[in-house]
């Protein structure tokens, strides 16, 4: 989590509270059928503001496919 913290630029797990965190990764499924994303670096994440994930994820959604 410190190295995570340290790569936004927040000091502390309550600073990202209100915020989104965008990922990007590899989608995978477990053993146990979960699915879950493997992050090869933290170059790969960022946080933003709740507004602004917000508006990045509306703009992504609404463009035709």
């Amino acid at each position: 989590m410190d190295s995570f913290l340290l790569a936004v630029g927040e000091g502390d797990v309550e600073d990202l509270v209100g915020g989104a965190i965008i990922v990007l990764g590899q989608c995978r499924r477990s053993n146990a059928g979960k699915l879950y994303l493997k992050i090869a670096d933290l170059d790969e994440c960022a946080w933003l503001p709740f507004e602004a994930a917000q508006r990045i994820t509306s703009q992504v959604l609404a463009r035709p496919k």
